[in-house]
């Protein structure tokens, strides 16, 4: 079973007003706008990207379990991929992912980065 963990935006912002404050001095106009940057992504809405991305999985994979982020603030440089399939019984991780990415291909290509976590449905151990 996959385990997530969830922090706030507000959390985020914190932490990130608390580095970069350390590390280079910034002004208050400035750290509004990264927590206006932030608190902008609702985690309840999906972006069409996202949407897409799910539901190819879904088709491709027989996924029981799809859940697909866009972890850059919506530009879609970065996702995070967490997928169960019962495709994936007696793989090896690295080729659970190879079957991730190849079903991604074409969105892959455009990205920066990509977080794939895969499993096995309990039902089918």
């Amino acid at each position: 079973m996959l385990r997530k963990t969830y922090v706030t935006s507000k959390s985020l912002v914190r932490s990130a007003l608390a580095t970069r404050s350390n590390s280079v001095p910034c002004s208050s106009r400035q750290q509004q706008s990264l927590q206006n940057f932030h608190s902008t992504r609702h985690c309840d809405s999906k972006t069409a990207a996202e949407v897409s991305m799910e539901a190819k999985l879904t088709d491709v994979l027989k996924a029981t379990f799809v859940n697909v982020e866009d972890q850059s603030g919506g530009c879609g440089a970065q996702y995070l991929v967490e997928c169960e399939s019962s495709l994936f019984e007696g793989l090896s991780t690295i080729k659970q992912h190879r079957l991730v990415s190849k079903a991604l291909k074409e969105e892959v290509a455009d990205m920066h980065a990509i977080r794939i976590f895969t499993a096995v449905p309990k039902e089918t151990q």
